[in-house]
């Protein structure tokens, strides 16, 4: 074949396609890195959809009672409306929420039954304080201090499905 011919274009570009495939793959995995909280709150479609759900009363809440819970109640006032239910495993909760907690003792249980229960919390929306350690389990033991799990409560019987979180960092206007 001459040179200059049709082959070396075709190949260029194959090497070009590779390295972009390869450039866009790396990006892909280094954005959804933290597989426990891959839509975070700070993101303006994860956040709207989250506060929808919210306005519905389908999300529950989950975090960890062994983490600061001021930075979260400051972040729940800005970010979402004051209407849903405190829910903790024991009285020894800080009073940060502003709002006397319902005591449940059977989130005390972290086990793999843990999901089904609260999914049968009833209508609106909760906040559980977990017992430290819990969201850890849940969250496949690569949890940060801090971090907030929004489940979408399912129809009909349905296993919450993970909706969006929220780090520390995270909260808008904090």
């Amino acid at each position: 074949m001459a040179k200059g011919g049709r082959f070396p274009l075709l190949y260029w570009t194959s090497i070009l396609m590779l390295a972009l495939m390869l450039v866009f793959t790396g990006w892909y995995f280094y954005q959804n890195r933290d597989a426990v909280c891959r839509n975070s709150i700070s993101d303006d479609l994860a956040r709207t959809q989250l506060q929808r759900y919210w306005q519905k009363g389908r999300i529950i809440a989950l975090m960890s009672s062994a983490d600061d819970g001021k930075p979260v109640a400051a972040g729940l006032a800005r970010v979402l409306p004051e209407d849903y239910d405190l829910l903790v495993a024991d009285a020894d909760v800080e009073d940060v929420f502003g709002r006397p907690p319902q005591i449940l003792p059977g989130l005390k249980s972290c086990d793999a039954s843990l999901l089904e229960r609260i999914s049968r919390l009833g209508q609106g929306n909760k906040l559980l304080l977990l017992p430290g350690g819990c969201l850890d389990n849940l969250a496949g033991g690569g949890r940060k201090p801090g971090l907030v799990l929004f489940l979408l409560k399912g129809e009909g019987g349905q296993m919450p499905k993970m909706l969006a979180c929220a780090r520390p960092g995270d909260w808008p206007g904090g």
